[in-house]
């Protein structure tokens, strides 16, 4: 049986057969019992009410098999629920566009971006921080769809970042994480920047200028762990400093219940998206027209044919078709990609049921 998405139970009860047949019950903490009446889909029932309850810190399943209320078998999990972080952000010289140090409270990491023109900078203030061991982004130019990276590690990042200015040339900014301690080892940094490279790939937001995939270096469990630990802060901080590089685009596949799923249809053209924090994302596999009208933007022009031009769009049949999820900036950013022309995003985008992300929005303002 399925747990909701992002909730770990810490204890699973599976009936003989390997599976729970039928949820009699579910009892939320703090929220009313809900009865669920249909016996063919469980794992959809669970799914959506629990999607839909609000207030809940734990629930159990109580489950028969084909309703016999003889043979009954529980579970019980608990919702993860997010807690707000504190994250501190040091402006050098009061810029915000300068070189910025960033670190999480209660955490032994930190993190610091430098605008590559002032890189010198780095060696007269900050070598408690970069004159270590550490791993480092080089990233470059904001571009239409999709801007590039380089991840890697050093011993001395700062050393390294020297050696850089002259060999790579794409790259405007650097970030570099490296511990407040001295417990992050040259085969630490070398594990973390295996892992790094791996989850900018999975996530696909950058264009990853790694040629190849680093190995992992041979750590102990222990250490392994550690490292895992100290990974799982760095997106945060990185997106704090405006650099999503690791977290992925919201995908069909990944969604939840309770999110809008969306479609925008013109002639044999067929989209399915949904809007997010960041702007709207188109689904892998959606539709679009091939053609773009004249009186259409420039900029969405441009950006559709960097859509193809990367493979992201590619032609079938008469349609261009998404070959991955794909953020847009705005609904109707995205509808104009699939129209080929000018659109109003928010009155195309429509639920099955013809209700449009419009009516959507305002009658969840009101």
């Amino acid at each position: 049986m399925d747990h909701p998405p992002d909730h770990n139970p810490p204890s699973r009860h599976i009936t003989p057969r390997g599976e729970v047949a039928a949820i009699s019950v579910i009892i939320f903490v703090e929220v009313d019992v809900l009865l669920l009446r249909s016996r063919r889909e469980p794992t959809t029932l669970l799914r959506r009410d629990v999607s839909r309850a609000t207030g809940w810190r734990e629930a159990t399943v109580i489950a028969g098999d084909n309703g016999d209320s003889i043979r009954r078998q529980s579970m019980r999990f608990w919702r993860s629920m997010a807690l707000g972080r504190s994250i501190r952000i040091y402006l050098d010289n009061g810029e915000v566009s300068g070189i910025r140090h960033a670190e999480l409270v209660n955490w032994t990491g930190q993190a610091l971006l430098c605008p590559r023109n002032r890189l010198p900078e780095l060696a007269t203030g900050w070598q408690s921080v970069v004159c270590r061991p550490g791993v480092y982004l080089l990233i470059g130019a904001e571009q239409l769809s999709a801007r590039e990276v380089y991840l890697g590690e050093a011993e001395d990042v700062l050393d390294r970042l020297k050696q850089h200015l002259a060999a790579k040339d794409f790259w405007q900014e650097a970030l570099i994480f490296t511990s407040k301690d001295e417990n992050l080892t040259k085969s630490h940094v070398k594990y973390l920047e295996s892992r790094l490279v791996a989850k900018a790939k999975e996530a696909k937001r950058y264009v990853v200028q790694n040629g190849n995939q680093p190995p992992q270096s041979g750590l102990p469990r222990a250490d392994r762990d550690a490292m895992e630990e100290f990974l799982q802060q760095i997106p945060l901080l990185l997106g704090a400093l405006g650099h999503r590089v690791l977290d992925p685009v919201t995908s069909g596949a990944s969604m939840s219940p309770a999110q809008l799923r969306l479609i925008c249809t013109v002639k044999d053209a067929k989209a399915f998206g949904t809007p997010t924090d960041e702007g709207f994302v188109v689904f892998k596999g959606s539709t679009a027209l091939k053609g773009t009208t004249e009186s259409m933007t420039p900029g969405w022009i441009a950006f559709k044919e960097e859509l193809v031009g990367s493979g992201r769009l590619v032609e079938k049949g008469a349609m261009l078709m998404f070959t991955e999820d794909v953020l847009f900036n705005s609904p109707s950013a995205a509808a104009a990609v699939v129209y080929g022309n000018n659109a109003n995003g928010r009155v195309l985008w429509k639920t099955e049921d013809g209700r449009t992300l419009k009516e959507i929005e305002e009658s969840e303002a009101s």
